[in-house]
């Protein structure tokens, strides 16, 4: 696998298939005012923090080596 992404496919993956399941409101109305106007904040999860949770179990890219400067040491 390639260092220089920090996540995986699965992070695709698992975006994509939320996106149609609506089971986070991220992805509700057409845009952010449509959101806040409804109060999605206030009424659904976020996609976000369930990533940002198990970004290090599901996600991250073991090969991931950082920065550039890092990636000059490989």
């Amino acid at each position: 696998m390639c260092c220089e992404f920090e996540f995986n496919d699965k992070l695709l993956d698992f975006i994509a298939e939320e996106m149609q399941n609506c089971k986070y409101g991220d992805f509700f109305f057409n845009c952010e005012s449509e959101r806040i106007k409804n109060e999605v904040r206030d009424k659904t999860f976020s996609m976000w923090t369930t990533i940002e949770l198990h970004k290090d179990d599901f996600f991250r890219n073991p090969s991931y080596v950082g920065s550039l400067e890092n990636m000059s040491r490989i």
